[in-house]
């Protein structure tokens, strides 16, 4: 496979960005340092309202509550790949948690919450509520370094709600240093992979 200039970049960047404990980055700082250029290396105009969109929430319709909301290049209506940043800063180890993503319901009424500071938890709550509307093609966590891509056919279930997100659920994952980051993200992240469907 031929070297991409513009990951070696980016992955020089972000050696430099970790050479550098004074540099504290928020997750915007993430989201446009190391996230977004991601996406551009995927094929996607990160410039382009049509194609991506940020921190998006509506007061009316489904409420869309992603960090990042890529649509449909056949309809710019519909999120295909839901992004949910974290800091570079804040450490990722999918292998550190036993019960990953676990979610309760308090009673009928109340909405789906995670466990307190359970990042895919998170991701999973926002997916399900947009899910009822239509299937979100790609779920993915990451703090710009460590990259995870769950398999939204399982990991919006609700029947499954109650119970842990376990490895299975992830479709690829990788880090920003890895040799198959390309293959394993960028590849699908790319706009031919995406595929929406309305419920």
């Amino acid at each position: 496979m031929p070297i991409n200039k513009d990951l070696e970049e980016l992955k020089t960047r972000y050696q430099m960005l970790q050479s550098r404990p004074d540099f504290k980055l928020s997750e915007i700082d993430t989201q446009v340092l190391l996230i977004e250029p991601v996406l551009k290396i995927a094929g996607w105009d990160c410039n382009s309202y049509e194609q991506v969109r940020r921190a998006h929430r509506r007061g009316h319709g489904p409420k869309m509550e992603f960090d990042i909301e890529v649509y449909s290049p056949k309809n710019n209506s519909l999120v295909t790949i839901a992004i949910e940043c974290k800091s570079l800063n804040t450490p990722y180890n999918l292998t550190s948690k036993k019960g990953v993503g676990q979610l309760h319901r308090d009673n009928e009424a109340a909405p789906w919450w995670q466990t307190t500071g359970d990042d895919i938890g998170q991701l999973r709550a926002y997916c399900v509520k947009y899910s009822q509307f239509a299937a979100i093609s790609i779920a993915v966590l990451t703090n710009g370094f460590d990259w995870l891509i769950f398999n939204t056919e399982t990991f919006t279930l609700k029947s499954k709600l109650i119970n842990p997100i376990i490895e299975s659920d992830l479709k690829a994952h990788s880090q920003l240093d890895k040799d198959n980051f390309e293959e394993k993200i960028i590849g699908n992240l790319k706009p031919d992979r995406t595929i929406q469907v309305i419920r």
